[in-house]
């Protein structure tokens, strides 16, 4: 998540950096509630995700009936962030069925795939970090440039582990 807000912010062409860095940090914290509020259900979600090389989302909807994008989006909701960050969270996986900031989400999305590819860090989503959403694809985003940054987004995302 560390790694997904600093390339939120390396990505995003406007001067909101705080903004995209807690977006990115926050993206996957729906992972954190399913897994401690069910660990047995999510540990099964896990590792059927690993054992078909699924999307992480994809599985969670079928056998529990949300993503943790949508966990997400309530938890920010609850924490009374700003509404724009509840959507940009829930459709970060897919930010062509969003009715609203199909960019933001887009920004999450392409970010999420760039750390999954340099794999810092391991965000439990064994599928290929390819670029499947018709919106984030048609995005213009050079990921190619951020990958060639390897080495300095480990180093940031390890000054702020204190590591």
């Amino acid at each position: 998540s560390l790694g997904c807000g600093i390339v939120m912010q390396m990505i995003a062409r406007d001067a909101h950096h705080a903004r995209h860095f807690m977006i990115g940090l926050l993206h996957d914290v729906g992972k954190l509630v399913l897994d401690i509020k069910f660990p047995e259900a999510y540990q099964d979600v896990l590792e059927t995700a690993k054992r078909e090389s699924r999307p992480l989302h994809a599985v969670e909807l079928e056998k529990l009936g949300i993503t943790h994008g949508e966990v997400g989006q309530e938890i920010v909701l609850n924490w009374q962030l700003p509404n724009e960050f509840s959507k940009i969270i829930a459709y970060h996986h897919t930010p062509s069925e969003s009715t609203q900031n199909q960019h933001a989400s887009s920004l999450v999305y392409l970010a999420d795939i760039a750390v999954r590819t340099m794999e810092i860090g391991n965000s439990g989503n064994p599928a290929d970090p390819v670029i499947v959403d018709p919106y984030a694809r048609r995005f213009g985003v050079p990921i190619k440039e951020v990958l060639e940054r390897k080495d300095e987004i480990r180093q940031q995302v390890s000054a702020l582990m204190g590591t």
